[in-house]
């Protein structure tokens, strides 16, 4: 893990945080389209994300195994968001 980034999540964990959540947002797919509006073009468009249920996350990602052909891919909510996360810190730091 990089240096820099991982004294971003040190700093981040001896935080004392006040998580406010709208109640809009309880809702996986709200979630998820309330994090594109802050990273439209940088890490999934909304185009790429085909559906939104309470637990998966179904979108479309490319395979550069495969000469970067365009896939169907599905995660659990919890692991695309942590994905998602971790893109935005790499575009960020």
């Amino acid at each position: 893990m990089k240096r820099h980034l991982k004294k971003a999540i040190e700093k981040a964990y001896k935080t004392n945080w006040i998580v406010y959540s709208q109640q809009a947002l309880e809702k996986a797919e709200n979630v998820v389209k309330y994090l594109g509006q802050y990273a439209h073009r940088m890490a999934i468009s909304n185009n790429r994300i085909l559906n939104i249920t309470d637990t998966h996350v179904k979108f479309i990602a490319k395979d550069y195994r495969d000469n970067g052909k365009k896939k169907t891919a599905a995660l659990k909510g919890e692991e695309f968001l942590g994905v998602f996360v971790n893109i935005l810190c790499q575009i960020v730091l």
